[in-house]
């Protein structure tokens, strides 16, 4: 568990107070040997990291039942940290008070200095519209780096699935690479943030058709921003999914259970939604003849939709009360429809929407608002005008970074370049986050509980950033502080990693490490410090 600090802000409320706390310098030793030892570790000597090029990478563990507690007390009976679900309860984010950086830290993977420009040039709404209006954003720089690093994102399916032998395995790779690339260099991010939602919501893992994969989370990418019935719509009619949940498998006779039963639970009215064991049946009726070619049969075309009619169940069928007469596919085609406007689905997804932005709940004002933009489709802009309105996100509770958001952010904070991908991967892996190797259909947890427990990686990431030890990444570039004071190095500390609110009581103690040292080497080593510090694994 991190250390929490506990010198009080109340009484390092300005910077002659501060001044006189940072006065005696401290050495590494004893900084290393003081309270902050837990949080932050030890600043050098670190091994490098593996080469990770020759690892096969298994499964990620179950979640993590209960966890540490974060750092701080809200007090009541709002603490969820302890839950499958909670995003954590926490007072880190106490300090956080200018709602335009706010928003950044939630539509976004780390906020550049570049951002903080723009939205306080724009404002709020301005940016946020920008950001909504993805496509009207000049991203031709980023995606150029992807021609580069994840060529296999420019073919087609077939082309993918034609690889063979180990050669397959690449086309997920570069979906990855493809991910990570838009995390760190994308200038559309709040896009960027709604495909990880969506990858989650309809995820599916990786299993033997790579091709397949790749093209479904390339499509859900680009359709993130459109409407949930789009999206529910387009993962329904993708091969991939009929593969990964069996029902390629299910005809008429012969019908299983696995897809219906997600789509229900998952996709869309969710566990509570009020369906019964036969309605599970009724739609896995419904959506018999949805299919895709077998590995084994027709391996190169696996992944590829098509609907079989001689595999249709005939007949109408109720769901949950609902009558589908239709024949054939337009019976699977309306009852999509059906879901996607149904009343609990909405309920269950703007939950899921607020918990993913806000770290709570929407009150009953937030929710009815939420339902009046949804519409009969599921409008994902109008829906997030709602959920990202000042006044929601002024009232935000801080959220524990997940794995992939912290290593990416934290190439985005420090301004690191990359030649590579790979690296930056094995180090949210070595977290036990590896988009796609989740093994079960619900995608991975969003909760302090699940990955609470793995901050000895997080750590260790954070220190060998910026000293060298990080494979595929450009050196920290440590002559931007020749020159610099101890006042302006904190700033540059504060101002890119915290954007300005790190709490005087945790600037206490990197100033105290920057004292009496002018060397590069030592102000490299204080952001280290800083990115291994718990105020850093919130957002």
């Amino acid at each position: 568990m991190l250390t929490k600090l506990t010198n009080s802000p109340e009484t390092l409320n300005s910077e002659s107070k501060t001044d006189e706390i940072v006065s005696k310098p401290t050495s590494r030793r004893t900084l290393l040997a003081g309270g902050i030892t837990a949080a932050f570790g030890a600043v050098a000597g670190l091994a490098a990291a593996q080469d990770p090029r020759d690892i096969i990478w298994p499964k990620a563990k179950p979640p993590i039942s209960g966890g540490p507690k974060p750092p701080g007390n809200l007090g009541g009976s709002n603490q969820n940290y302890g839950t499958s679900s909670g995003s954590g309860a926490t007072t880190a984010g106490r300090f956080w008070g200018d709602v335009n950086k706010k928003l950044l830290r939630r539509i976004t993977y780390g906020a550049t200095p570049a951002d903080v420009a723009e939205i306080e040039s724009l404002g709020y709404n301005a940016y946020l519209e920008k950001q909504l209006d993805s496509e009207s954003i000049d991203d031709s720089a980023c995606e150029a780096r992807i021609d580069v690093l994840a060529p296999r994102m420019r073919m087609d399916m077939i082309t993918m699935n034609s690889f063979v032998g180990p050669d397959l395995y690449f086309n997920v790779h570069h979906y990855r690479h493809a991910l990570s690339i838009r995390a760190m260099s994308s200038n559309r991010q709040l896009h960027q943030k709604m495909h990880e939602f969506w990858a989650d919501h309809f995820y599916i893992d990786e299993k033997p058709m790579f091709g397949a994969v790749a093209d479904y989370y390339r499509g859900l990418h680009a359709i993130a921003l459109t409407s949930f019935r789009d999206l529910l719509v387009y993962s329904a009619n993708h091969g991939a999914m009929m593969d990964y949940l069996d029902n390629r498998a299910s005809t008429v006779g012969r019908i299983n259970v696995n897809y219906a039963r997600e789509i229900l639970e998952l996709h869309t009215v969710s566990v509570d939604g009020g369906y019964t064991e036969a309605d599970i049946y009724e739609v896995a009726n419904i959506f018999t003849g949805w299919w895709t070619p077998p590995h084994f049969g027709d391996p190169v075309h696996n992944g590829v939709f098509e609907f079989k009619p001689e595999y249709k169940s005939p007949g109408s069928r109720t769901v949950m009360g609902q009558i589908f007469p239709q024949e054939g596919k337009a019976q699977g085609d309306a009852l999509l429809d059906w879901l996607a406007a149904h009343p609990k689905t909405i309920y269950y997804m703007a939950h899921k929407l607020c918990q993913f932005f806000l770290g709570r709940d929407p009150d009953a004002a937030l929710l009815q608002a939420i339902g009046q933009a949804w519409g009969t489709t599921g409008d994902v802009k109008a829906v997030l005008r709602k959920i990202l309105a000042p006044e929601q996100i002024q009232t935000i509770k801080p959220k524990f970074k997940r794995p992939f958001h912290l290593v990416m952010g934290a190439m985005r904070h420090t301004g690191m370049e990359y030649d590579n991908v790979q690296g930056l991967l094995y180090q949210a892996y070595s977290m036990n986050h590896n988009p796609l190797y989740w093994g079960q259909p619900d995608g991975y947890p969003d909760s302090f509980a699940h990955w609470a427990a793995g901050m000895v990686p997080r750590i260790n990431f954070a220190l060998g950033i910026v000293n060298r030890q990080v494979w595929s990444t450009i050196p920290f570039n440590i002559s931007q502080f020749t020159g610099m004071s101890e006042s302006e190095r904190m700033s540059w500390i504060n101002e890119r990693l915290f954007l300005g609110e790190l709490p005087v009581s945790e600037q206490v103690w990197i100033r105290r490490y920057l004292k009496g040292s002018s060397s590069n080497e030592r102000a490299r080593e204080a952001v280290a410090i800083a990115l291994a510090s718990p105020t850093y694994q919130w957002f």
